[in-house]
Order: C-alpha cells, then sequence, then structure tokens
C-alpha cells in the first residue's frame, strides 16, 4: 500500500511512518521542514504520485492560554497548519483517489473537536473545523472512497505535554506504542468506514 503521512517528523506522525515501514508499506512523509502543508502549490506537485491512504496528521498546539490573551498571529498560524494545511492535503491528493474511485484520506482530529476545555480554545475551534469539514467530505465522495476521523486518544507527546503538563501526559501511552495500535486499524480502512470516527486507544 502507498501511503502519504503529513506531520512526520515528529510524534504520532514519525512512529506511524517507522510502524507502516516495518510492516512493508511505501511510506512518504512531508514536514515542516522539508513541505510544509501551508504551502499548496509544492503539497500539489508531491501529490503527483498518488496514494491508497493519505494521514493528514500535521498540527500544531499552542501552550495553555485564556482565548482573549492569545495573540492573533498565533492563532492565525494555528488555523492555517490545522484546518487550512488539512484542507489542502485533501485538496491535493483526493483528485487522484477520486478519477479511480479508491482511496481513503484519514484526517487526525481530537476528542477536543468534539468537545472543549478552558486555556485551549483554538486548538478545539480547529479540531471542530475538521469534524465538520470531514463529515460534509464523506456526503460527496463517490462510492470507493473514505474520508474517516481519526481519535487518537490520548498519547505522551510533546504537544500533550504542552496542554496537560508533563506529570498528566506521562499517564498515557508514547507515540511507538500508539502506532503499533494505530497501523493495523488504519490498514484495515475501506470504502465502508466512509464517514465514521476510528478510535485507536481508550481516554480513560
Amino acid at each position: 500500500m502507498d501511503v502519504v503521512i503529513t506531520g512526520s517528523t515528529r510524534g504520532l506522525g514519525k512512529a506511524l511512518m517507522a510502524e507502516l515501514q516495518a510492516r512493508g508499506h511505501n511510506v512518504r512523509g512531508c514536514s515542516r521542514d522539508s513541505l510544509d502543508v501551508r504551502d499548496f502549490p509544492a503539497l500539489e506537485a508531491f501529490a503527483r504520485d498518488p496514494c491508497d491512504l493519505l494521514v493528514a496528521n500535521a498540527a500544531v498546539a499552542l501552550p495553555s492560554t485564556r482565548l482573549w490573551e492569545l495573540e492573533p498571529a498565533h492563532f492565525g498560524a494555528l488555523i492555517d497548519t490545522n484546518v487550512k494545511g488539512v484542507f489542502h492535503s485533501l485538496r491535493a491528493f483526493l483528485p487522484a483517489m477520486v478519477e479511480r474511485k479508491s482511496g481513503v484520506v484519514a484526517v487526525m482530529s481530537s476528542d477536543w473537536g468534539r468537545s472543549a476545555s478552558a486555556l485551549v480554545a483554538a486548538y478545539c475551534a480547529s479540531k471542530w473545523a475538521l469534524e465538520g469539514m470531514v463529515r460534509a467530505l464523506s456526503r460527496e465522495l463517490p462510492m470507493g472512497v473514505a474520508a474517516v476521523l481519526v481519535d487518537p486518544g490520548n498519547v505522551n507527546t510533546d504537544m500533550l505535554k504542552l496542554a496537560l503538563g508533563e506529570e498528566l501526559a506521562a499517564r498515557y501511552p508514547g507515540p511507538a506504542e500508539w502506532a503499533s495500535l494505530a497501523a493495523p486499524q488504519l490498514e484495515s480502512l475501506g470504502p465502508e468506514h466512509n464517514g465514521r470516527t476510528l478510535r485507536i486507544v481508550d481516554r480513560s
């Protein structure tokens, strides 16, 4: 299977790329250092080689901050990556999937895409946007193509440490353990999963 993962040089993306490669898949990744999802022309050129599975994982978080104290530039940068970057990824890779009526896009969401917590309003806003965008997209796709939301659960990454602090984040599995659970579930995705949410690990 040909797989593309955005945000592949750290955290969940890096671990998932290694796990899927170990399982025999052809995996390409991109990151802000090599190919920024905010740069649509570059991403469109990268997508000239189509894939069977796109994992739209690239995202950023901000330090816990009350919304009215957040710098507008920081809010804009988060939206540019977490929302517009996902749109760019879908816009780049979906046309080939639609043409051949085969392929899966898995968009990394969050429990904060369906709930809210204090001090992370910007991140919540970005993930709520993805939930709406992907659910609407799933109703537009032809048979054979699927758009799936992925709720990774709580994973001990730099992003979770930023939001919850290191002590709380340490209670949860690390990226490698998470990837070992996520890879077989992502491999199994097909047209029948269109519009669904895939939860990888329990949040308890």
